[in-house]
């Protein structure tokens, strides 16, 4: 008889676990520091730390790579609507769609029929939320990025032509 461990029912997770819990040695802020240094001296020079976060931490100077502080404050709110909508999400998929399914007994075939063609399409709408989401912020920052950089040409070509103007002027 050979018992391979596939016999227990999550073994793996178990074994994951623990060998997180011996091999973590994160107890202090300076741990934590260390291992954010590790992490940002892999740096991507086509997007660089400076030009990826200028937006949200803009008193990051240009090749300065921010720190786990200024990230935290950055993306707090971020990582707070994360766990709100993975809390939200685990309710739904373990507490509701379950909860309301044990309610309704035995279903008829009609009663099945439309039960699982709303379960396909809130999955179809959560695909395309998920599809559809990125691609549009996406397109949203490029917008953004445009108008911007057309402003500062109008502001650089205004204070240009306010220059020849003076130029002018101060020549006759």
């Amino acid at each position: 008889m050979v018992c391979c461990f596939s016999c227990v029912p999550g073994l793996s997770v178990i074994v994951c676990f623990v060998v997180s819990l011996i091999t973590h040695k994160i107890h202090t802020d300076a741990d934590v520091e260390n291992e954010w240094r590790k992490l940002r001296d892999i740096d991507n020079p086509l997007h660089p730390w400076s030009e990826l976060y200028t937006e949200d931490i803009p008193d990051l100077a240009v090749g300065e790579r921010p720190s786990v502080k200024q990230l935290e404050q950055a993306f707090g709110r971020a990582r707070l609507a994360a766990y709100i909508g993975g809390l939200a999400t685990l309710v739904l998929c373990v507490g509701l769609v379950p909860g309301v399914m044990l309610s309704l007994h035995v279903l008829s075939e009609t009663q099945f029929t439309v039960w699982t063609h709303v379960l396909q399409w809130f999955c179809f709408a959560m695909a395309a939320v998920v599809v559809v989401a990125a691609p549009v912020e996406e397109v949203v920052q490029v917008v953004r990025r445009v108008r911007a950089n057309n402003s500062e040409r109008r502001q650089k070509e205004t204070a240009n032509s306010a220059y020849n103007l003076k130029t002018i002027n101060s020549a006759d």
